[in-house]
Parts: C-alpha cells; structure tokens; sequence
C-alpha cells in the first residue's frame, strides 16, 4: 500500500487501511475512499446543526445529553485525563484564560494583523513569518509557544519540496480563545 502510486489526477482520494489504523494489509485489501475538505468553520457549523436536530428528535444520548455524572469518575480514568489536560496545555498558559482584554503573544497580536477573514487553510509559514517579518525558525518557535499546534509539512505552490506549514483556522482559533 503505497499512496504515491495515487496520480495527481487522484486529489482527495486516499487509502482506508483500517479501522482502528494499526491493522496490517495485504496489497488489494485497503479501501479506495473520496474525501473533501472542510474548513473548520463548516465542520463547527454542522457539528452544531447536528446537535440541534437530535436534541428535537430526542436522539441526543449519553454523556452529550447529561445522562452520565462526570463528577464521578474511575480515579485511573481521571487521573489519566488530568495529565492529558496537562500535557495538552503545555507551553500555551498565556491563552488559557479566554477573559476579554487578556494579552495575546506577540506572534499572535502580528498575525491577527495580517491574516484576512477570507483566508483558511494551509499557508507555507516561511509566508506568514514574512508577512510579519520575522525569521522562520523564530516564527515556528513562537507559534509553538504560543499553543498553536503544528500542523506539519505539505507541498505548496510556488515550492518545489514539501515545507512547513500553518493551518490559518487553527491560528485564529487560538487568537480568539476557541
């Protein structure tokens, strides 16, 4: 199973290995599956329709319709989550507070400048760092400081080789505190 046998022709098909994706596959057995892309936005919007339609067809279950008491967990469970939590928040203690007037990083107070509500998606962060002038590396550092997770090294027009990329929602996500 190899995706670079997939031609350009193939944009937004992929290879489905498994279910749980650490299933070994022989050749022949993954799936050929069509995907599409959705900016988070979207994603959110539909997310919360969904959400909406079952509360009024009573179909919302669970730990999402309150059914489940959190405050009564497993205590391996929650201490699990609790170094999760921990982890995850990691490095990003100047955005943990979502009070108005909180004082954003640098990086970020930059970027909100220069970024257009009509962008989303994947932008090249060697453009971002130029936008706001600053040094690649010193701009991914930044970021990462900032919370802003990476989101890893893809081909992009106007580059020959895969470079390192920003996802413009996830950064505006984390201006706003979402």
């Amino acid at each position: 199973m190899d995706a670079s046998k997939l031609l350009t022709s193939h944009k937004g098909v992929g290879l489905l290995l498994g279910a749980d994706g650490e299933t070994e596959l022989l050749a022949g057995e993954a799936v050929t599956v069509r995907t599409h892309l959705l900016h988070i936005t979207a994603i959110r919007a539909a997310c919360e329709r969904g959400r909406v339609l079952r509360e009024q067809t009573g179909t919302l279950t669970g730990d999402a319709s309150g059914e489940h008491d959190l405050a009564v967990l497993d205590p391996t469970a929650a201490a699990r989550l609790a170094t999760e939590v921990t982890t995850a928040t990691a490095g990003a203690s100047a955005l943990a507070s979502a009070e108005p007037g909180r004082e954003l990083p640098e990086v970020l107070t930059l970027l909100a400048n220069v970024i257009g509500d009509d962008e989303h998606g994947l932008v090249a962060r060697s453009e971002l760092a130029g936008r706001i002038g600053w040094k690649v590396k010193a701009f991914g550092e930044a970021l990462r400081a900032a919370g802003v997770p990476p989101a890893g090294k893809r081909r992009m027009p106007g580059h020959d080789n895969p470079v390192s990329v920003a996802d413009l929602d996830v950064i505006r996500a984390v201006i706003h505190g979402i």
